[in-house]
């Protein structure tokens, strides 16, 4: 389901794309926001009968590295020709790489597929501080409300920068001047 921490990631690389004007920034960010959830479309077969289980089944083959980097792949064949193709391939790429590795933090996870296919076992970290997000119409429930505040209070700071009015791009720039 779609979760605070992933849009807050999301957002915060289209802030670091950059933008000519608040009206692109908005574009830029929201349109990162939904590649953030890209992975979580492995859900969708799901609705239809498909077995969860697996590659095919949710936190599988989508939420792989391997798929972020498919998917960095195509963004960058997809804006080769526009301003910076390789900052929207790497932006691409963390920003969905980032949504397996945060799935991997939730509790009560089966893990996730991360490394595969180097690594066939499921991954899941020592600490799960964030609460799995009921799916579907559960997501509005008592529960659903109960984890986005959770994860609302993890995930502020990252929303904050993201929406912090002072160029980031500026400030990584005057001390990386190898960023632009």
């Amino acid at each position: 389901m779609a979760s605070i921490g992933h849009v807050a990631v999301g957002m915060l690389a289209g802030r670091l794309h950059g933008a000519r004007n608040g009206k692109d920034l908005l574009k830029t960010m929201s349109a990162y926001a939904g590649i953030s959830l890209l992975p979580d479309l492995d859900m969708v077969p799901l609705v239809f009968g498909v077995h969860d289980s697996g590659l095919c089944g949710h936190r599988g083959f989508s939420h792989t590295w391997l798929f972020a980097a498919v998917t960095a792949t195509l963004a960058w064949l997809f804006f080769r020709n526009g301003r910076n193709p390789y900052r929207v391939a790497v932006l691409t790429f963390f920003t969905v790489a980032s949504h397996g590795a945060l799935d991997a933090f939730t509790t009560d996870s089966r893990g996730i597929h991360l490394l595969w296919p180097l690594v066939a076992d499921r991954i899941v970290m020592p600490i799960r501080p964030i609460p799995v997000a009921p799916s579907g119409l559960e997501f509005l429930s008592h529960r659903g409300i109960a984890v986005s505040l959770v994860e609302l209070v993890y995930f502020m700071p990252l929303a904050l920068l993201a929406l912090w009015k002072a160029p980031i791009r500026s400030f990584l720039k005057s001390r990386y001047p190898t960023f632009a």
